[in-house]
């Protein structure tokens, strides 16, 4: 049925998970619950029911590196959820939507790959909606302009109303299995809105630096001693990736990456020297801030 949502920002710029969760005791946790709070008694006010539907967490740069950063989202999760419902009174438990953050580099025991691994150990209570380097960044290359914010907030609604509102199971763009035979690996993908394809509006990286994976369109591949391995080509067969490597690197252990290794220093997010690939699913999602414009030309 129709409901009347509303909205609150309650974050702290520069603060680690450990200082915005309940453990911490910074004002960020409590003043969420002290708006939820409020939030209940305008509703009773006006004769109306109230419940939480979705924490969104926008986050990761200050924990990069935080090889914990996946148990403590549940953490994170799981206190705000029992708080919540006991404010509220609701059965139905609060979702967590977060995004990676593609600012900083940080490989496979970072922040991104910490909160994609805590979506698919808890895939009903935290979604992974993404990674963010599709959007646009500012001069910092570390945050959006408001555009790049209305960009992701649509993409956090659009996963709300499917998981929310629909109650739908969904999953993002993801890999769900590997394999390798000699040279040839192929990944197979969760796909939400398929085909797969290769975007065609963004650079692909790696193209002066690291360049063993300037065919990748994002995938790195690595061996003994994490040494890059030259991928040959890429190409997409149905739900999957065939990644082609130049030579059969032997029983030696291979790593699949995607979107991990940057080829610029600091932070690159937006940026072709940032952490960013081409693979996207066919989303016909269009946002609200797409327009057709009339342009006329003239010499001189």
């Amino acid at each position: 049925g129709d409901y009347v949502t509303v909205h609150s920002v309650v974050g702290w710029a520069g603060r680690c998970l450990s200082q915005i969760d309940k453990a911490g005791g910074g004002r960020a946790f409590p003043a969420s619950l002290n708006e939820a709070r409020v939030w209940k008694q305008l509703a009773q006010a006006a004769g109306k029911t109230y419940g939480v539907g979705a924490v969104v967490l926008t986050h990761g740069e200050c924990d990069a590196s935080n090889q914990a950063y996946g148990s403590g989202l549940f953490l994170f999760w799981s206190d705000y959820n029992t708080d919540i419902k006991a404010l509220t009174g609701q059965s139905s438990d609060v979702v967590l939507l977060a995004s990676q953050q593609s600012a900083s580099a940080t490989g496979v025991a970072g922040s991104a790959v910490q909160l994609w691994k805590a979506s698919v150990e808890h895939p009903e209570q935290i979604l992974c909606v993404g990674p963010k380097y599709q959007y646009q960044y500012g001069p910092d290359r570390l945050h959006m302009p408001a555009t790049g914010y209305v960009r992701l907030g649509e993409k956090y609604a659009e996963v709300f109303d499917l998981v929310v509102n629909q109650k739908r199971a969904w999953k993002p763009l993801q890999p769900r299995k590997v394999s390798r035979s000699g040279a040839k690996i192929t990944v197979d993908f969760d796909v939400p809105n398929p085909p797969l394809v290769w975007d065609k509006h963004l650079q692909p990286p790696h193209q002066q630096t690291r360049t063993q994976w300037a065919a990748g369109k994002g995938f790195e591949v690595t061996g003994q001693n994490k040494s890059p391995l030259t991928i040959a080509s890429v190409a997409i067969e149905g739900d999957s990736v065939v990644i082609m490597l130049s030579v059969d690197p032997g029983a030696t252990q291979v790593v699949v990456g995607y979107a991990l290794t940057q080829d610029g220093g600091g932070t690159q997010a937006g940026t072709v020297q940032g952490l960013s690939g081409l693979l996207r699913d066919s989303d016909p999602f269009v946002g609200a801030d797409a327009e057709a414009l009339q342009i006329d030309v003239v010499q001189g």
